[in-house]
């Protein structure tokens, strides 16, 4: 299942774009792979009850993708970064990941709390995981993983 996944995802980022984008898009997504064989995270999202925990749940894994995207880039030569820093600033890349939504894809009336809804993930969770880093060490992460129920007690809901 990720692996289908994983191929639909890079298909996406398309031909043009640059070699940060592509490898930081993989780095990404490869993790995703690594989560779902070390946490599987079918069984992790089946055992959410609310839509708050499948928020808090999708933040935990897309800012952990990301922490471990942002990694990567700044291991890459300057020159990469450079090019993708503009992309990204260009508004190429729209949602944090490095892929780039073709125009049309995101309707002209897309109502502003979807673009807060979608940054959440990609742009907030990977700086509360960063704090989460800083005070408990990178292992902490994969305990928030293995531990369900530190996403209850209604954080959105």
């Amino acid at each position: 299942m990720e692996c289908e996944r994983l191929r639909q995802d890079l298909a996406h980022v398309g031909g043009d774009a640059t070699v940060g984008e592509l490898t930081t898009s993989l780095a990404h997504e490869l993790t995703h792979a690594l989560q779902d064989q070390h946490f599987d995270l079918l069984r992790m999202n089946e055992r959410a009850d609310t839509s708050g925990e499948i928020a808090a749940q999708g933040a935990l894994i897309e800012g952990d993708a990301t922490l471990v995207e942002y990694d990567y880039l700044w291991s890459l030569p300057q020159r990469v970064q450079d090019d993708y820093r503009t992309v990204v600033e260009s508004g190429g890349a729209t949602d944090g990941s490095g892929i780039s939504l073709p125009e049309g894809d995101v309707p002209a009336t897309w109502p502003l709390v979807y673009d807060l809804w979608s940054a959440f993930d990609y742009d907030l969770a990977p700086a509360a995981l960063d704090v989460v880093i800083a005070a408990h060490g990178r292992k902490h992460v994969d305990r928030l993983f293995r531990s369900p129920g530190w996403f209850r007690g209604g954080v959105i809901d």
